[in-house]
């Protein structure tokens, strides 16, 4: 569907298939619930232009912001009708939360492995390791892989919930016992931890974004260190920001300079996308 540029003048359009999305950005609440309802009586108008309705009831609307702010009053209508709003939103499977953090995503996700590892468990003992290593891909994997580098930026404490949730399908691959150690198991069978899958993707990406000038790189705000004239015993190659708030260190720009510290010259230097592939998930494998 498109949308004329008098509809989208103050807003971004996401649109997948039949279903659109409009961000709005702006410094305070009122100005946001202006440009808002300027969006849906914009809307409202190419719709009837274009004989077109607005379903109502499937109309949401969510406010992001900071964890702990309250936003009081804030209303929006579609003709006489109130637009519905939410403290989370599903979009293209990921969940995003009004408080920007992934607590409704890791929580939905979470349900979906236990679930997975409920019917491991039943048929373990009839199945050899080789289908579960093909079932742990196609199923277990295939969820906490997808979107990685969009909710992979979560608190310690979320991710726990899922790395939990890893290792019981690990230890079912060979049918160890609850409390076994999985670090041996992951090496055995080449599988990546949780936490380091995100590392993983993230150097991919940025690889490619060497290779194809992304604006991915940009989101990353990758610098190189200065040099200096004196010997120092520990040079990084790319700047880390100083960061004081727990929080802001979840970004892009502040793991990406630290992860490609810590990823050897020779890796990063691979030109081939499927060297790089194996190589990485070596040295990922190794760390373990």
């Amino acid at each position: 569907m498109y949308y004329d540029a008098y509809v989208t003048q103050d807003s971004k359009a996401v649109i997948f298939a039949d279903d659109s999305n409009f961000f709005i950005s702006s410094d305070t609440a009122e100005e946001a619930q202006i440009k808002g309802q300027k969006l849906i009586d914009n809307l409202n108008e190419w719709s009837q232009i274009n004989d077109l309705i607005i379903n109502t009831s499937k109309t949401q609307a969510i406010v992001f912001k900071a964890k702990g702010k309250q936003v009081e009053n804030f209303c929006l209508k579609s003709g006489d009708d109130p637009v519905n709003f939410v403290d989370h939103v599903c979009l293209l499977g990921i969940i995003f939360s009004s408080d920007l953090s992934w607590n409704h995503h890791v929580n939905a996700l979470v349900k979906k492995l236990s679930t997975i590892n409920g019917i491991m468990f039943r048929i373990r003992s009839y199945i050899p390791p080789a289908i579960k290593l093909q079932i742990y891909y196609s199923l277990f994997y295939s969820h906490i892989f997808y979107c990685l580098l969009v909710y992979g930026t979560l608190t310690q404490t979320a991710m726990e919930k899922i790395v939990l949730q890893q290792k019981k399908f690990v230890r079912s691959i060979i049918n160890a016992p609850r409390l076994e150690h999985t670090n041996p198991i992951f090496n055995n069978f080449k599988i990546l931890k949780m936490k380091n899958l995100f590392d993983f993707k993230l150097s991919r990406c940025i690889h490619q974004s060497h290779k194809s000038s992304s604006k991915y790189l940009q989101l990353c705000n990758i610098r190189y260190s200065f040099l200096s004239s004196y010997n120092i015993r520990n040079v990084s190659t790319y700047s880390v920001p100083f960061l004081r708030q727990e929080y802001l260190k979840q970004s892009l720009a502040y793991r990406a300079p630290i992860l490609l510290n810590n990823i050897p010259d020779e890796i990063q230097r691979c030109v081939s996308a499927c060297t790089l592939k194996h190589k990485l998930k070596q040295h990922f494998l190794d760390a373990i």
